[in-house]
């Protein structure tokens, strides 16, 4: 039997089922929709290079089987982690900002998490603008169950980001956590590790010399951050940073072994994930004599090395909602 692509899995698939029979996907493709109609309506998100690219190669005894340890990984891989959604919360938080603030300017402050603390404002919380996961423990079956868990795992996440080796968002020293999460300030998304002082969030744009990529808002617009798993996230977006000038939509990429961990961090399991993002139909794969499609040897001579998977973001995927098209696709693919 072949061996299934990374990232099948029924347990997957049972947690996307989940989100589809809570329409909890929908409801937030649908508030985010809403403030990207009501505010600047950015046609592509801007990410500063480092986000997913280090310049300067990491330095180290690195490889597949010794990947970089997580602070000096980028920001991309850094949040490719088990558990959580700390990687589509940034990511949600980074969309909002160029949503409503111009280059250069900081993030709005003042968002609520959750839906009491909006009683008395129009402001979206951010607990309806992120998919979260969440179900009732044994022995319980209420709504406000559910709710409850999933304000926990918002405040998981932004805890995770704020951490010494992540450092994305920064917390306002409080007596609890609970209160802390709730002033969180977003940082830049170099996520510059070891400065004396916090680098706040501004929306890249403002120099022309800063290095950058972009992706297209439909990918956050019709929840692919929410639906794609972390590695597979990952993978998109070191392809895009890879590319000047928007180029990894038309023009084709490749990623060496020694730069996907040097220069991206990007372990052989985000690598592996290429197989089923082009079975999502979001990435076309041009795989040479000699490999697989998820990149690894058929065989080939001693001394010689297979050309490397070619890479293009077939970007008109993300026009379509993600959560039908990623359970379909794993449905079709499992056993």
């Amino acid at each position: 039997m072949a061996k299934s692509p990374i990232g099948v899995s029924a347990a997957r698939l049972r947690q996307l089922r989940l989100l589809a029979s809570t329409q909890q996907v929908n409801d937030v493709n649908d508030q985010v929709r809403k403030i990207w109609a009501a505010g600047r309506q950015p046609q592509r998100i801007v990410f500063r290079r480092p986000y997913a690219r280090h310049d300067t190669p990491i330095t180290g005894p690195y490889s597949d089987r010794a990947v970089p340890p997580n602070y000096l990984r980028p920001p991309n891989t850094r949040l490719v982690v088990p558990r959580g959604v700390a990687q589509p919360t940034y990511l949600t938080i980074v969309m909002i900002t160029q949503c409503e603030r111009a280059p250069g300017q900081a993030a709005l402050q003042g968002r609520p998490l959750r839906n009491p603390e909006a009683s008395t404002t129009d402001t979206q919380p951010w607990s309806n603008l992120i998919v979260i996961p969440a179900d009732t423990r044994p022995g319980t079956k209420t709504a406000h169950r559910i709710e409850t868990n999933r304000i926990r795992g918002l405040e998981s996440a932004i805890a995770k980001l704020s951490e010494p080796d992540v450092r994305l968002v920064e917390l306002p020293k409080k007596p609890t956590k609970a209160e802390s999460v709730r002033n969180f300030l977003p940082l830049s998304d170099t996520g510059l590790l070891g400065s004396p002082g916090r680098t706040i969030y501004t929306v890249p744009g403002a120099s022309p010399d800063e290095p950058v990529f972009t992706v297209p808002a439909p990918f956050f617009l019709n929840g692919w951050h929410h639906v794609l798993n972390p590695s597979e996230t990952a993978m998109l977006f070191a392809v895009w940073a890879s590319s000047p000038s928007d180029e990894a939509g038309t023009s084709r990429v490749w990623l060496t072994g020694e730069s996907r961990i040097e220069r991206y961090g990007l372990g052989p399991d985000a690598y592996g994930t290429q197989t089923l993002l082009s079975e999502f139909g979001v990435l076309d794969i041009d795989v040479p004599s000699g490999r697989r499609p998820d990149g690894t040897f058929i065989g080939h001579k001693k001394g010689e090395s297979p050309l490397l998977n070619g890479f293009r973001i077939m970007e008109d995927g993300f026009d379509k909602p993600a959560l039908p098209i990623v359970m379909a696709t794993l449905q079709g693919l499992l056993p």
